[in-house]
């Protein structure tokens, strides 16, 4: 899945040719290669459909496959797409989103 959405993000079909950053860390982050947070976001629009899959008790998978469908932008993927624009880093995202 990581990979996939890096591929596709990216608009690169080989991840040798994708650039990732890394914090090197400074007296100012502590050394931690972070000076401020970034937060990554999964906002879910509420529609009809979901509403109906929610109301009939669906699962978890089904609302969120819906909901994907229907464009949301998952923390995954928003992540990754700060992390390619080096305003954070893959490590992060991958700590934030429980990966």
């Amino acid at each position: 899945m990581l990979v996939s959405y890096i591929k596709e993000i990216s608009g690169k079909s080989k991840l040798s040719a994708v650039k990732f950053y890394k914090g090197q860390g400074c007296k100012f982050c502590d050394g931690t290669g972070y000076g401020d947070r970034t937060a990554i976001f999964e906002v879910l629009e509420l529609t009809e459909d979901l509403r109906g899959l929610i109301v009939n008790e669906a699962s978890m998978d089904a609302i969120r496959k819906k909901a994907v469908e229907e464009g949301m932008t998952t923390m995954v993927y928003d992540g990754i797409t700060k992390a390619l624009m080096g305003i954070t880093t893959l490590e992060e995202v991958r700590r934030a989103a429980k990966m």
